[in-house]
């Protein structure tokens, strides 16, 4: 057996205690008790004294394994205070405005901690002089400390789940660790939560009030070039970071009020507060953008400053950033969305209603672009018909613009209202299909549109570009119908033209004696064969077109307009626009389905019912045909009794001239016209009947009715 150690003295409780306040604060510790470095037990006591086995120490006195035991516990608080200081100030902490709140929060905590040491301190250097029974010992130390303790692991719990996550998802990961069935640790973690919301109220107020991101510089004073993402996608702005903020500024294929609009902005879901969920999220994202569009598109920022004005005066958004609880701010939060929603709405529309014309816009847009106004559309036929007849490689839209404008003035457009609204009616080329320009004329790419002076103006948020291809695809199939009924009306002018010749006949026959019924032939006949089928295709042009007037574009348009006199805001009336502009476009076959086999209804509704329109627009054909034959015969019927009555009147007889009648209108030119009539009859039919076949059965009842 070894050397026996003598027993060793035990050191002072007295030193210990103060030694181990000492470590508490997060330093390197005294004489007898240092920082080791472990994890579990961040302080212990010097090796030197440490008890052995034995009982006896290397150094002259010893600390037994009982108070080396209540030092460990002790001193956890000074390894807490290490280990959130260091988070603290690490290279890799958050650089946000709800991390600063936090770490600012935890700078709190420490010095409250210091507080309670430098109190125990003072105790245990006044021991001395009290009594033993008020002497402050490593148990009593450790009973102080106790509370502290509990704080100081429960911050640094919180600050661990917090260090790599974004300032919106550190107040979800904070409310998440804060729904416990110790009071104690709901207590503790509300201060952090409280501190932490506060600033990420006051980014709300900037962004309700003022449309403001966090992080997004000048983001009112973003030109086409910064909007514009290289690829063309969406993507995040630069100097915004994903999950700091629950509203995204996002790229925008261009700089266009709708695009801006609808994709411009988004909910970052891991950046949501948990009490900011559903509905409450959507207006504070719809709110935002009210503020935000105000103070973009609008020419000055007056209507937005009058709204702030208003929000001032109520008192609402002065109070968010001020000392109150996360229940409290969330109370007046609610209020403030409410209010703004209301006014920043009001002003919002105010601008697009009134000084953006928008009610104008939708009138002209129903006169010219969906061709309400009949005058316009007959005195614009008569100008512009024979240069939409050609081919569409002569199809020349300036020249045609200038139909438009003349067309306008001569209906009486100028009267109606500002000449620059009208201005904004212009010609566009609707390719619906693939053409080929030596077969395909301009009538069937031709096309009214709209289109504003600006851009970037209010209204354009409305009249986008999408919607006015639509626009302009259904007025182009509009303005086939106007056509065909044009033509239509035409036709019967030539059959009525057709009967005054065989009219003139006749009455050459009663006063000549010719065989009227032997020149013209079966003419009489075909005559009636291309009044019912002129009758027949005109029935079906104008039953589609009332149709399509008074039961798809007369309702829409007038929902739309009562939906978007009480609308509340710029959503509601793109809501009531789209639904309407999605009724008229399913209405005229125009709505285009995408499927991934087959060409849907509408696509093939469309098709056929081009096909229908181009074959009643070629019913002239044949009647032109049947006129030229007809007129030439008569005239030289008239020609040659012209001369007979010339001889008779000077008496020179020539009688070779005179049996020399011109010749009657032949068979087999009545059959070929009749026989192209019935091709056409039968590839109109054939294309009617194929459109009513993909109509619904609800809507060919109604066009048949």
């Amino acid at each position: 057996m070894g050397a026996q150690h003598p027993p060793a003295a035990v050191v002072p409780e007295l030193l210990l205690v103060r030694d181990c306040l000492h470590c508490c604060q997060g330093g390197q510790g005294g004489r007898y008790v240092q920082y080791s470095g472990g994890e579990a037990v961040p302080y212990d006591v010097v090796e030197e004294y440490r008890e052995d086995v034995e009982g006896g120490t290397k150094g002259d006195s010893v600390v037994p394994l009982s108070q080396r035991q209540l030092i460990w516990k002790i001193t956890k608080v000074g390894g807490l205070v290490r280990r959130i200081t260091e988070c603290l100030n690490g290279e890799h902490k958050k650089d946000s405005i709800v991390h600063d709140a936090i770490r600012s929060a935890c700078h709190k905590e420490i010095r409250s901690c210091y507080r309670v040491i430098a109190v125990l301190e003072g105790q245990s250097h006044g021991v001395g002089k009290g009594e033993g029974s008020q002497a402050l010992t490593l148990r009593r130390t450790l009973v102080w400390l106790d509370e502290t303790r509990q704080r100081l692991e429960i911050v640094a719990s919180c600050l661990d789940a917090v260090q790599t996550v974004g300032g919106g998802e550190a107040l979800n990961v904070l409310y998440s660790l804060s729904q416990h069935g110790d009071s104690f640790v709901v207590q503790t973690i509300a201060s952090l939560l409280d501190a932490a919301s506060a600033p990420y109220f006051m980014q709300l107020e900037q962004w309700i009030t003022h449309g403001v991101i966090p992080g997004v510089a000048n983001l009112h004073q973003l030109g086409r070039g910064q909007m514009m993402s290289s690829r063309g996608v969406k993507d995040i702005m630069p100097g915004q970071r994903s999950g700091e903020f629950m509203i995204t500024k996002l790229r925008t294929p261009k700089d266009h009020p709708y695009d801006d609009w609808k994709d411009g902005f988004t909910l970052d879901k891991a950046a949501q507060p948990s009490c900011m969920r559903g509905p409450m999220a959507n207006d504070i994202l719809s709110v935002g953008k009210q503020a935000y569009f105000l103070r973009k598109y609008c020419d000055d920022e007056q209507e937005w400053n009058d709204a702030v004005v208003q929000l001032q005066h109520a008192g609402q958004f002065t109070r968010v950033g001020s000392d109150f609880s996360a229940e409290q701010r969330m109370s007046i939060l609610s209020q403030l969305i409410q209010e703004s929603k209301q006014v920043m709405g009001e002003k919002l529309l105010h601008v697009i209603r009134e000084k953006e014309h928008m009610f104008e816009h939708l009138e002209n847009i129903k006169r010219y672009v969906l061709l309400s106004k009949g005058d316009f559309v007959r005195i614009f036929i008569d100008l512009a018909d024979e240069d939409l007849s050609v081919p569409v490689e002569s199809y020349s839209e300036y020249t045609l613009q200038g139909h438009v404008e003349k067309a306008l003035q001569t209906c009486g457009a100028v009267d109606i209202g500002d000449r620059g609204l009208l201005d904004n009616i212009k010609v566009q080329r609707v390719q619906e299909h693939q053409y080929t320009a030596a077969t395909d004329i301009g009538w069937n790419v031709f096309g009214l549109g709209y289109a504003l002076a600006r851009e970037d103006s209010p209204a354009a948020v409305l009249l986008d570009p999408a919607s006015m291809n639509t626009y302009g695809e259904i007025s182009s199939i509009l303005w086939s119908m106007k056509r065909a009924e044009h033509i239509s009306g035409l036709t019967w002018h030539r059959l009525d033209a057709i009967s005054r010749d065989l009219n003139r006949l006749r009455s050459m026959e009663r006063e000549y004696g010719i065989d009227a019924a032997s020149i013209v032939g079966a003419v009489p006949l075909l005559m009636r064969y291309l009044h019912a089928l002129r009758a027949e295709i005109s029935q079906f042009v104008n039953t589609l077109q009332s149709h399509i007037v008074y039961r798809v574009i007369e309702p829409a348009w007038k929902k739309m307009l009562s939906d978007m006199m009480v609308a509340k805001d710029l959503d509601g009336l793109l809501e009531s626009h789209a639904a309407a502009l999605k009724k008229i476009s399913k209405g005229t076959f125009t709505d285009r389905k995408k499927t991934k086999s087959v060409t849907s209804d509408s696509n093939e509704s469309r098709a056929t019912l081009r096909a229908a329109l181009g074959a009643a627009m070629d019913v002239h054909i044949p009647v032109e045909n049947l006129s030229a034959t007809v007129g030439d015969t008569v005239d030289a019927h008239c020609r040659h009794l012209a001369k007979v009555r010339e001889s008779e009147r000077l008496g020179i007889w020539n009688e070779d001239e005179v049996r020399q009648s011109p010749p009657s209108i032949s068979e087999e030119t009545v059959e070929e016209i009749k026989r192209s009539a019935v091709q056409l009859y039968g590839i109109f039919s054939r294309h009617r009947d194929m459109f009513f076949a993909n109509l619904p059965a609800s809507m060919r009842e109604n066009i048949c009715r």
